[in-house]
C-alpha cells in the first residue's frame, strides 16, 4: 500500500487560500464598523494611521474682483504603527488525524485516510480563524472606545491624540431616574456627532444601560422595532438588534471575553453606550505577515510543518490586524447608570 501523499495540500500557498476563503466570525463591532469594504492589505508590517479632524466654517464669499480667501487646513496627525500580530498555532499527531471521521459519514465507512485528514485540518483552520476574529472583534471595539484620557488614547498599545466625546450623565438624568429623556439625550449626541460631518445612526449599549433604556415609559412609546433591512449583517448581529429610536438604530452588546488573567470582561461596559455614525471612516489595515513562506499581502496566512517520528502536524496561522477610525470626534461614549 502506498504512502497518504498530502504534501500539496499541505503548501502554505495552498493553506493559506483555504483559511482566506472561509468565511470570518460574524461579529458586531467587525460588521458596523470596519466592514470588508474598508480592509486593507499591506506589503510591510507597519501601517499608516491617519486621524482627521474637519471644521465647521463655511467656504468665504469673494466678489470678482478679490483673489482667493486662505481657510484653516484640515487637521491631521499620521503615525506609523506596526499591527499587533497573532499567530496561533496547534499540534496534532498521526493517530489523531486518522481516527477524525467524516461529518454525516457512516462510522463503519468512515472514508478513504486522506480525506478524513484533509477534512479534519480544514475544520482546524476554521477554529484557528474564528479565535483570530474573536480577538479581532475586541480590537475593534478597544479601537472605537479606549478612553483612558481625555486627550488621547492608546490604540492597542500605541499613543495617539484624539478627541472622542465623553458624556457622564448625573442626577435625574441618569436612565435609571423617571425623569430622564433619553431621545432628548439622543438629541444632543447626534449635534457632537454631527461635527465631524456624518450625522449618528447608531447606538450600542451595555447591559444596564439597555436594560434602562428599554424600561424608560417614553422609549416603549418610541421604540419601532420591527425588523429593518439587516440582509448585509450575519444573524449574530442581527439578533443584538433592538430597534430603532429617532432614526437611531439601537444594539445590545453584552457580548464577553476571557482576558489574560482568566477573567471574563465585557467587550462594552454595562453602564454606556457607544454613540456614533456606521457612514464614519474607519478603517482596517493588515500588515505583512512576519513568515518567509508567506508570499504577499494577505489579510490571514496559514502554514504547516509535518513531523517524521512521531508521525504529526503543526498547523498555524497568522494575522496582524490593525482596527481604527480616522475622525474620532464623531464617536460619543456615554455612562449612563451608575457602574
Amino acid at each position: 500500500m502506498g504512502k497518504i501523499v498530502l504534501t500539496d495540500h499541505f503548501e502554505a500557498r495552498t493553506l493559506t487560500g483555504i483559511i482566506t476563503v472561509r468565511p470570518w466570525f460574524n461579529s458586531l463591532f467587525l460588521s458596523l464598523f470596519f466592514p470588508e469594504s474598508r480592509r486593507n492589505t499591506l506589503l510591510t508590517d507597519t501601517a499608516a494611521v491617519e486621524l482627521e479632524m474637519y471644521g465647521k466654517e463655511l467656504a468665504p464669499f469673494v466678489t470678482d474682483y478679490e483673489g482667493g480667501t486662505l481657510v484653516e487646513n484640515t487637521k491631521r496627525e499620521v503615525q506609523a504603527i506596526k499591527p499587533t500580530r497573532m499567530r496561533p498555532k496547534k499540534q496534532f499527531r498521526a493517530a489523531d488525524l486518522l481516527k477524525a471521521p467524516q461529518l454525516g459519514r457512516d462510522p463503519y465507512n468512515p472514508g478513504a485516510p486522506r480525506d478524513r485528514i484533509l477534512e479534519a485540518v480544514t475544520r482546524e483552520l476554521d477554529d484557528l480563524k474564528d479565535r483570530i476574529t474573536k480577538s479581532l472583534e475586541w480590537m475593534a471595539a478597544q479601537a472605537m472606545q479606549d478612553l483612558k484620557k481625555k486627550k488621547s488614547v492608546s490604540i492597542l498599545g500605541h499613543p495617539v491624540r484624539r478627541q472622542v466625546r465623553l458624556v457622564t450623565l448625573t442626577g435625574t438624568d441618569r436612565w435609571t431616574e423617571s425623569a430622564s429623556d433619553p431621545s432628548g439625550d439622543f438629541e444632543e449626541w447626534n449635534a457632537l456627532v454631527q461635527e465631524s460631518g456624518f450625522p449618528a445612526n447608531v447606538c450600542i449599549m451595555g447591559d444596564k444601560a439597555w436594560t434602562a433604556f428599554r424600561k424608560n415609559p417614553a422609549i416603549k412609546e418610541e421604540l419601532d422595532n420591527k425588523r429593518i433591512e439587516l440582509g448585509q449583517l450575519g444573524p449574530n448581529v442581527q439578533r443584538m438588534y433592538k430597534g430603532r429610536v429617532n432614526g437611531i438604530d439601537i444594539y445590545h452588546c453584552g457580548t464577553t471575553y476571557t482576558d489574560g488573567a482568566g477573567v471574563s470582561q465585557k467587550l462594552l461596559a454595562p453602564n454606556k453606550v457607544l454613540f456614533t455614525s456606521t457612514e464614519l471612516p474607519t478603517s482596517l489595515d493588515f500588515g505583512l505577515p512576519a513568515d518567509l513562506e508567506c508570499s504577499g499581502p494577505v489579510d490571514i496566512f496559514s502554514k504547516s510543518k509535518m513531523e517524521d517520528d512521531p508521525s504529526g502536524l503543526f498547523l498555524l496561522a497568522e494575522s496582524r490586524p490593525m482596527p481604527w477610525p480616522k475622525i474620532p470626534n464623531g464617536i460619543v461614549i456615554a455612562t449612563v447608570v451608575d457602574a
